[in-house]
């Protein structure tokens, strides 16, 4: 039982857990994949990563389906919460990918670069990233959000950091066009750390705010893990590290097209970085 510390109210345990079922499969996934790591056991198939990557597309879509109901407020909130849970955890799947593999990328596509400069490569990519993903949310997304609504926003710039990882895995041939893409990756990193807190915070009660951001940010914990698992073999199997592009390119597009299924409770307010976003 966990004790609001405002309203003395109590929540069972039960009913957490159901708040965050959208990332069951995340959860199952990591918690197979980090025991088998710590037992020192390989396998050579990918049917778990198949079982649960279709569980975890099952209750994604059943949330992303489920229709509110009007005539109770806090249903309605508990359903928009899920779908933000859903759609959000997409997105940490392609953005960390790139953070964690952009540097075999580098090595693979570039031979000639020595280790120094694929590492200074890398930097400058993560740089650039960087600076749009600080810079846009003031001074491009604020403005945006106010015009068309936050979740309209994130979704397109989700859009475009889906179509620039698709370029970059086809067309990702010289250091210049790699600066440039990332560049327009970065459009939806900018959004990732800003706008998705924002918009999870009008799904709940400001009495719960702290519990509900606890539950919010396994949307981030668990994709991670996943990638740091899951992706990983994958990964460390392909003969072209360039696959890295196509996993984010896909998983961002998936979280762009959930994120048009979250309803839009207004828009206008000042858009909040999430805690601990940028790395």
């Amino acid at each position: 039982v966990i004790e609001d510390t405002q309203q003395e109210t109590k929540k069972p345990l039960w009913e957490l857990v159901m708040s965050i079922q959208p990332l069951w499969g995340f959860l199952v996934y990591d918690t197979y994949a980090m025991t088998l790591r710590l037992a020192g056991v390989e396998t050579d198939h990918y049917w778990a990563e198949i079982i649960c990557g279709a569980l975890t597309l099952i209750l994604v879509g059943k949330a992303l389906l489920a229709r509110s109901n009007g005539n109770d407020p806090s249903s309605r909130h508990h359903q928009e919460f899920q779908k933000v849970l859903a759609a959000h955890s997409f997105s940490w799947i392609g953005i960390h990918t790139t953070f964690v593999y952009m540097v075999i990328f580098i090595q693979q596509q570039f031979p000639n670069l020595s280790d120094i400069d694929a590492g200074r490569s890398t930097s400058l990519s993560f740089l650039i990233l960087n600076a749009v993903g600080a810079l846009l949310p003031l001074f491009v997304l604020q403005p945006l959000s106010e015009r068309i609504g936050r979740v309209r926003t994130h979704a397109l710039a989700l859009a475009i950091m889906a179509a620039a990882y698709f370029v970059l895995y086809f067309a990702g041939q010289t250091l210049m066009l790699v600066y440039v893409l990332i560049g327009l990756v970065g459009i939806g990193w900018a959004s990732i750390v800003s706008l998705p807190f924002a918009i999870m915070s009008q799904k709940v009660q400001s009495t719960e705010m702290g519990l509900y951001m606890g539950l919010f940010n396994l949307s981030v914990v668990l994709p991670q893990l996943t990638v740091s698992l899951g992706v990983a073999l994958a990964v460390s199997r392909a003969a072209d590290k360039d696959v890295i592009f196509l996993i984010s390119a896909i998983t961002v597009a998936l979280s762009a097209l959930a994120w048009t299924r979250v309803r839009e409770e207004g828009h206008g307010e000042p858009v909040a970085e999430a805690p601990g976003g940028h790395y």
